[in-house]
């Protein structure tokens, strides 16, 4: 019989292992076990899925599962020493799932498990090791402890039909006044922004609707005596937006009466600003004329990245294009007059 493939003593614990803890998890836990395809096994057998009160849940756990009375030769007072490849480390560290050793005697009368915690590791010769606990018994008390590791189960409903009844209300508006905290400026953080833009994007329908409707709002600098674009922190706030290629131009208001584009103005030229003055109430912004063409750049740069990255027709762009143009020519190369714009 030696012409055919041989099933080792390995296979048949291996096969065997496996079966048991899909046994105990579907009949003993009456949880789900999603096993791991034998020829995908790099490290991790399956994945355990709570059920609460009947209700599968999505919490994951990976389980490594090895059986033989080998794992169970090193006993230390109150623990057995388990050993592992360096391999599986980054393996299991890479795991968005809490990690369970699981070690399983051949008669299948001792069962002992462990949550892999790095730090609970040691540096071995052949690769590393961790103690697992004798009182660690795989039984039917073990769900308690499980379900701590999985972590809590959340009902999204409500807050899902919250956001939902948020999303309806944007249809109703023209203009978003998005507010930056003194933090999120200091920190140079878009990430208050950055989701916002995402919801304003999450199908076609509203992002085509929603361009040009945000102006952006600095409630902490309402009492600076300072105007925005004499506050180094926000010039540099939107500054770095623009270096960053965060979406902008797509988004901003190109109103005449809007002073978001303007910040980006002030950011990008600041080196060609040649003089400010403040007379009767308005400010006026005098600028080398190379300014112009600087910042006419920078900002359809920034519209044409948005642009390149999501389904926004050439036409579309275009008008967009335009309205920041002419908004321009108008403050800059015509008028060059700035009404004083409460902050």
């Amino acid at each position: 019989m030696n012409s055919l493939p041989k099933r080792t003593e390995q296979n048949q614990k291996g096969s065997s292992g496996q079966s048991y803890i899909q046994f105990f998890v579907e009949n003993i836990l009456k949880w789900i076990y999603h096993p791991v395809n034998q020829n995908n096994d790099f490290g991790i057998d399956g994945y355990i899925e709570i059920v609460e009160n009947g209700y599968a849940t999505s919490k994951l756990l990976a389980i490594q599962v090895k059986h033989g009375d080998t794992y169970f030769k090193k006993k230390n007072i109150g623990s057995y020493t388990f050993y592992g490849e360096d391999k599986h480390l980054n393996y299991y560290l890479n795991n968005r799932c809490p990690v369970i050793i699981i070690i399983v005697d051949n008669d299948f009368c001792r069962k002992n498990w462990k949550i892999f915690d790095i730090e609970l590791t040691s540096p071995e010769s052949n690769g590393w090791s961790i103690e697992i606990p004798e009182v660690n018994m795989l039984d039917q008390h073990v769900s308690a402890v499980w379900k701590k590791i999985g972590g809590p189960v959340i009902d999204f409903t409500e807050e899902i039909k919250y956001a939902w009844e948020i999303e309806k209300k944007y249809s109703e508006v023209d203009l978003f006044m998005f507010s930056i905290s003194k933090e999120e400026v200091e920190a140079c953080s878009f990430d208050s922004y950055l989701r916002f833009i995402k919801r304003l994007t999450k199908n076609e329908k509203m992002l085509l609707r929603m361009h040009s409707c945000i102006e952006l709002f600095f409630p902490d600098y309402q009492n600076d005596s300072r105007e925005l674009f004499e506050i180094p922190e926000v010039i540099n706030w939107v500054s770095t937006a623009i270096r960053d290629k965060i979406p902008l131009s797509y988004f901003l208001s190109y109103d005449i009466k809007s002073y978001s584009i303007l910040l980006i103005s002030y950011s990008q030229n600041m080196k060609y600003l040649k003089e400010i003055q403040k007379t009767n109430g308005k400010i006026y912004i005098h600028y080398e004329k190379e300014a112009f063409i600087n910042l006419l750049e920078q900002i359809i740069d920034n519209l044409n990245n948005f642009c390149d990255e999501h389904p926004v027709a050439e036409t579309l762009n275009e008008e967009i294009s335009y309205g920041l143009y002419n908004m321009l020519i108008k403050q800059f190369s015509m008028e060059d007059v700035l009404p004083e714009i409460n902050k």
